[in-house]
């Protein structure tokens, strides 16, 4: 299953002459269904999108959801999604899925993203020649589909990954487990609460304190969790990590290139 979504400030689709469907800010979603798709595609599609977030805050930042906005949701059947363009110059739609397996699809589709977004979904006519007319906000573009999803698989215990795809991951584990973040101050106080179990730990483990029967002397767990907390916060606020970490690498270069060399107390 495959979606373009468009930020838009108003879209439409127009049939024969007669306005359809209508909505103003929120978003424009293509969709394209094949024969293997099931509830399980739309139903992660449906999460994704409601979570996404990609509409501005007070600060300009994309950083609110099109639940955080109110906003609207158009969808438009679009079996061209499914072309195929390896050989020669004609697409071939082999691979979208005929009307009797893509049209219940396609109403599950728009009523699972209507309950996630809590209100109703406007729609385009499946199989109609429509004309659908619209203002991108951005432009913002996004593209996904359910038979690639970038990211979003984490079984293997060897795979690394950025600063940048931690933020995804755990942001995707949120809206797929969690439902949705906690508040802001509620999280501080659980980065809290986790550095206080770390300083557990390293005060037993490398002070003068012994474990209590049955305690971890492995500390992994808890810098996980910090760690874990501290990314949330991060996209909670608009943080971007990667940058933030360049930021203070330079800073600290900068600052700090000669007066570590230069402290005597290190040199003992």
């Amino acid at each position: 299953m495959r979606v373009v979504i468009q930020r838009v400030k108003h879209a439409s689709v127009t049939i024969d002459g007669q306005l359809k469907s209508a909505i103003q800010q929120g978003y424009l979603i293509l969709l394209g269904i094949e024969e293997a798709d099931t509830h399980d595609d739309a139903d992660w599609l449906c999460r994704k999108i409601t979570g996404l977030r990609v509409f501005d805050d007070a600060d300009g930042v994309m950083n609110r959801s099109i639940t955080d906005i109110n906003g609207e949701a158009l969808v438009v059947s679009q079996f061209t999604l499914m072309a195929s363009y390896k050989k020669g110059n004609r697409p071939s739609y082999i691979r979208a899925a005929g009307h009797e397996h893509a049209i219940p699809l396609y109403e599950y589709f728009c009523q699972t993203l209507s309950t996630t977004l809590g209100k109703d979904v406007q729609t385009g006519t499946f199989g109609a020649d429509m004309k659908v007319e619209l203002l991108n906000d951005g432009p913002v573009t996004i593209c996904m589909d359910t038979k690639n999803k970038e990211w979003y698989l984490m079984e293997s215990k060897d795979s690394t990954f950025t600063l940048n795809e931690l933020q995804a991951r755990v942001d995707e584990w949120i809206h797929q487990y969690g439902i949705r973040y906690f508040n802001e101050l509620t999280n501080m106080a659980c980065l809290t609460e986790e550095v206080g179990e770390l300083a557990r730990v390293m005060a037993r483990k490398y002070g003068e304190q012994s474990f209590k029967e049955g305690e971890s002397d492995d500390p992994s767990e808890e810098m996980a969790d910090i760690l874990w907390v501290l990314v949330c916060l991060a996209n909670q606020t608009g943080v971007n990590l990667d940058e933030a970490i360049r930021r203070s690498f330079e800073k600290k270069t900068k600052r700090d290139a000669t007066r570590h060399l230069n402290n005597k107390k290190l040199k003992g």
